[in-house]
């Protein structure tokens, strides 16, 4: 839910270019390193989910995300593979780990077109992880019961 707040926090900023208020750069540096660092985080997630059961008790990769054996008994959908939804999410949040980097990379560009395209691809990547968000939540509704 924390990553939430700062994407929409990253769609408000996001909205000086269309303003074009003059502003080295549009996003944060602060803004910049979480996304950086939760999308490394998403990659993490997406590894253990695409290589399960490899990544379970017993697995080759099971001593690096032995933790995940507790939360998996909270969030159901990670246990095993029987539900392509997440197999698919782990695959599109790869891509959308990727676009980020990709923005985070031009954001730090001196050229101040790529500085803004870079903003843009941060902007478009909130809305995506906004909705899959929702999604998600939505189609694991057994958090309701």
């Amino acid at each position: 839910m924390f990553d939430f707040f700062i994407n929409f926090y990253i769609i408000l900023l996001s909205s000086t270019i269309l303003l074009n208020l003059p502003q080295d750069m549009i996003v944060p540096k602060a803004v910049l390193f979480w996304v950086f660092l939760s999308n490394v985080i998403v990659c993490i997630d997406a590894f253990f989910v695409i290589n399960r059961p490899d990544t379970l008790k017993g697995g080759k990769y099971y001593s690096f995300f032995y933790l995940y054996e507790n939360y998996y008994k909270f969030d159901t959908l990670y246990q095993m593979n029987d539900d392509s939804f997440v197999v698919i999410q782990s695959w599109l949040n790869i891509c959308e780990a990727l676009i980020s980097f990709l923005g985070v990379f031009l954001c730090f560009s001196a050229c101040q077109i790529k500085n803004s395209i870079g903003a843009i691809l941060c902007l478009v990547v909130s809305v995506m992880v906004f909705w899959k968000t929702v999604i998600f939540v939505w189609y694991d509704h057994d958090w309701l019961t």
